[in-house]
C-alpha cells in the first residue's frame, strides 16, 4: 500500500510541476511546491526505512524533471 500512496504522491508532484510550466503567473510556485514535496517523500522514505522505495521515487524524479524542463522550454517559444 505504501508503494501506491508514494507512486501516486510522486507522479501528481511532476504533473504539479508540469502544469506550471504553462501557467506563467503560477510558475515558480508550482515548481517549490513540486519541489519540496518530492523531497519531503523522499526523506520520509528514507527515515522510515524504505530505501528501495526512495530509491525508486528519486528515480521518478530524475526522469520526470528533465520532461518539465522541455515542457517548460516548450511553452515559453508557443508564448513568444
Amino acid at each position: 500500500m505504501m508503494d501506491v500512496l508514494a507512486a501516486g504522491i510522486a507522479a501528481g508532484a511532476l504533473t504539479l510541476a508540469a502544469w506550471g510550466a504553462w501557467r506563467p503567473h503560477y510558475r515558480a510556485a508550482s515548481y517549490l511546491v513540486a519541489g519540496a514535496v518530492e523531497l519531503a517523500l523522499i526523506g520520509l522514505l528514507v527515515v522510515t526505512g524504505q530505501t528501495l522505495m526512495a530509491i525508486s521515487v528519486a528515480f521518478l524524479v530524475a526522469l520526470g524533471g528533465p520532461l518539465v524542463v522541455v515542457n517548460h522550454r516548450r511553452a515559453e517559444r508557443s508564448r513568444g
